[in-house]
């Protein structure tokens, strides 16, 4: 088991830029990692199912839970993460309450790893998976925690893609407390603060959709006008049939 205060020097090297060209030896190595993601992907897969036939078996199920693929994987991820591949410490914190069974330990390592991911990778070209998976851990860390480093994430860095990832996952958390009071306060203005400065983003085209669908696509509202082909290829606006009464026949093959 890696203790928190051992985590690498080695994450500390600055990582390439987003879209910069790696090293030869930086891409067999990525290409080793993404080997061992999938066949570790695979050997999980086959233990949920395991654990899932053994649904009515209380003790089997116990068995199984001492037999997680990633205790087996853990020598392999490690090596991997001693050659300077920072996924790996990524896959640590996500696995860790597989691999050891003392809250507290599971706990403190997800902290230090999440916490020298952000310092370390928040420009890494895989940066967004920090995000992503820091928002799914709030069962083992505190959610004050979890918002410090989605917002620092957010402010260090420069891919406004996985920006937005971060600034959206808190902008759920802090809107799910409540739909009134400072929590919703804030979650409004970081909302207002994706569709103004990460507008182009995925994350920023999302919610102006939902804004139009919220604004324009409920009943008692006009329908908005739209241009289209009749069977026989004449061009038409529902506009030019204002007044009347419009059947829409969505179809299609699957």
């Amino acid at each position: 088991m890696i203790l928190p205060g051992l985590i690498l020097t080695l994450l500390q090297a600055p990582t390439p830029a987003v879209g910069a060209q790696q090293p030869a030896v930086q891409q067999a190595q990525a290409s080793g990692f993404d080997a061992l993601r999938l066949e570790y992907t695979k050997a999980e897969e086959l233990w949920t199912l395991s654990v899932r036939a053994a649904a009515a078996d209380l003790e089997k199920r116990k068995q199984l839970a001492k037999q997680h693929p990633a205790r087996e994987f853990a020598v392999r991820f490690q090596a991997q993460l001693d050659k300077g591949e920072a996924r790996a410490l990524l896959w640590q914190a996500t696995t860790m309450e597989h691999r050891e069974e003392d809250r507290t330990k599971i706990v403190a390592f997800k902290r230090d790893a999440f916490a020298k991911l952000v310092e370390t990778q928040a420009d890494a070209p895989w940066c967004i998976e920090i995000p992503n998976q820091l928002s799914l851990q709030r069962s083992w860390i505190d959610t004050e925690f979890v918002l410090a480093q989605l917002e620092s994430f957010a402010a260090r860095t420069k891919n406004k893609e996985a920006a937005a990832q971060a600034l959206v996952k808190c902008y759920g958390i802090r809107s799910g407390y409540s739909s009134s009071g400072e929590q919703a306060e804030i979650a409004a203005k970081l909302r207002d603060k994706l569709k103004s400065e990460y507008k182009e983003t995925q994350v920023g085209k999302r919610l102006a959709d939902e804004d139009f669908r919220l604004q324009h696509l409920v009943p008692g509202k006009p329908a908005p006008d739209f241009t289209a082909r009749d069977v026989d290829g004449v061009e038409f606006k529902l506009s030019d049939y204002k007044g009347k009464v419009v059947l829409l026949d969505f179809w299609g093959f699957w």
